[in-house]
């Protein structure tokens, strides 16, 4: 089981890492048009791997410690939200599209308290 999890962890990863590489280079090459559906596919694969991540910390045998699982989650977090900052910013400074942000805040959110439940409930 822990394998199966850990497959689509590390798939959502270099998954999550294409796409936040791919909105970088659609911000260098100003392809503006990439700039919205980017920052929805970022935002549902950092809720992915957020997801994928705590059910990863349910099926480990050897289970992590809290603060490398915490900052694990965090990593995965500040690269997610790094790159929704670079979108947002430029979405709002060239003022033709508004940035998605009850999508990109519901998907992290949610997926954040589905983390934080699932840390309060394997580390108690």
């Amino acid at each position: 089981m822990n394998y199966y999890f850990l497959s689509l962890h590390l798939a959502g990863a270099i998954i999550t890492g294409v796409l936040i590489i791919r909105a970088f280079a659609a911000l260098i090459k100003d392809q503006i048009l990439r700039y919205k559906p980017l920052a929805f596919q970022i935002a549902f694969a950092g809720a992915f791997q957020l997801i994928t991540g705590s059910l990863l910390i349910f099926a480990d045998r050897h289970a992590m410690s809290l603060a490398s699982a915490c900052s694990r989650i965090g990593m995965y977090l500040g690269l997610v939200i790094f790159a929704e900052i670079f979108l947002y910013r430029r979405m709002r400074n060239e003022g033709t599209y508004s940035f998605p942000t009850r999508a990109v805040f519901s998907s992290l959110s949610g997926s954040l308290v589905i983390v934080i439940l699932a840390l309060f409930t394997h580390y108690q």
